[in-house]
């Protein structure tokens, strides 16, 4: 696949390859989704298991 970098303002094109090298150098800061849930959970699964049990108790 071929792309048409004059289509492309100058910049644009710079700012491109900077970046994909840039990248390839340092690699991506990871997300870190997992750490954020397990966080999530510490904080509140007191509440959450709680509100669960209720939950099975009112349906007695």
């Amino acid at each position: 696949m071929s792309v048409d970098l004059d289509k492309w303002h100058p910049t644009y094109v710079y700012l491109a390859f900077w970046l994909q090298d840039k990248i390839k150098r340092e690699g991506l800061e990871g997300i870190h989704y997992m750490e954020h849930a397990r966080d999530w959970a510490e904080r509140n699964a007191d509440d959450e298991t709680a509100d669960a049990i209720s939950k099975e108790l009112r349906r007695l």
